[in-house]
């Protein structure tokens, strides 16, 4: 059984406010929606009063690619589906109120997983016609000043300044360091399982799924974008996740209650989960570790694009709790 080497790397889109910016929720969905609405105007749609799946170049469209998940022809997995997981995640609040003056500088980050890297000038044009368009009704109006990448913590990399493309980035996994005994995963956004419906109450998580789902989100990144698809062994890791059930010391979750507006259905979806913290020990559950790791870059569960199911990952020894991402 190999372990999953994943590339994907935090991307860090600056602006410059052109006027004030008072008290407005900057949520990640907003920009997850105002991102697939840029980047649609951005590749010229040939058909644009058609469903993208009629589309003669479906299969060469970077929106199709990047928004839609749209599915290689050639795939092994998920034929049944319509649908793949996009090769990106907000990595910011899922509500951000912002405070910022006309000049004054503000910053969004996303992952960008695997061969959307290299894909990356569609996302720095999408994101100039943002600031161009201007978000929210009032139609606040930024430039987009500059991008970065982070490889690795405190590896920052200027990729994009002054109108200019200075370097393209690369694919890069990150390291991962060595399993710890024992961790926290602390919740930065409602977690909401996918088999979760309608307006239904969550305060609790069912360990041995979410650890799945992380599995499976994962498999499915590296195999639809990367060369290298992961050879793994489900049955195996579905025992182990069962074991993390058990391994967990101590779980402090509360509901979070949210909702967000959907462009395509026109009204305001429920997006509530749980938020708070989980206590492990890895100790003999050292093949979760890796997978545990990526996904703090990747979210999980509903919406995962969107910013929902972000989480970080903290050591915990001798009750000293120490960040490592």
């Amino acid at each position: 059984m190999s372990f999953p080497t994943l590339p994907v790397s935090l991307y860090t889109f600056t602006f410059k406010a052109l006027q004030p910016i008072i008290d407005v929720n900057f949520s990640a969905s907003l920009w997850h929606g105002q991102f697939g609405r840029s980047l649609r105007h951005i590749v010229h749609c040939v058909q644009p009063n058609s469903e993208c799946k009629n589309c003669l170049l479906l299969h060469h469209c970077d929106y199709s690619f990047l928004f839609n998940g749209t599915p290689p022809v050639n795939r092994k997995i998920m034929r049944k589906y319509e649908n793949i997981p996009v090769p990106y995640a907000f990595c910011m609040p899922i509500a951000q109120s912002m405070q910022v003056q006309a000049g004054e500088l503000f910053s969004i980050q996303m992952s960008l997983i695997g061969t959307s890297c290299h894909k990356l000038p569609a996302f720095i044009k999408s994101m100039e016609n943002i600031g161009q368009c201007g978000l929210k009704k009032q139609r606040y109006r930024a430039t987009l000043n500059s991008v970065s990448v982070q490889y690795q913590q405190g590896q920052e990399t200027l990729l994009y300044a002054n109108g200019l493309l200075l370097s393209l980035p690369k694919q890069q996994s990150p390291t991962i360091p060595p399993c710890p005994a024992f961790i926290r995963l602390q919740w930065c956004s409602p977690y909401r399982a996918k088999s979760v419906k309608g307006n239904e109450k969550i305060n609790s998580i069912d360990i041995a799924k979410l650890m799945m789902s992380i599995i499976r989100r994962i498999f499915l990144l590296q195999n639809f974008y990367t060369e290298n698809p992961l050879q793994t062994d489900f049955i195996v890791l579905k025992k182990l996740s069962s074991k993390l059930k058990t391994a967990c010391l101590n779980s402090s979750l509360q509901a979070a209650l949210s909702t967000r507006k959907s462009a395509k259905h026109g009204e305001w979806l429920p997006t509530s989960g749980v938020i708070g913290t989980l206590d492990f020990s890895l100790q003999g559950l050292d093949e979760l570790w890796p997978y545990l790791f990526l996904g703090q870059f990747l979210n999980v569960g509903q919406n995962a694009s969107m910013g929902f199911g972000r989480y970080k990952i903290m050591v915990l020894a001798d009750k000293n709790i120490k960040t490592i991402v």
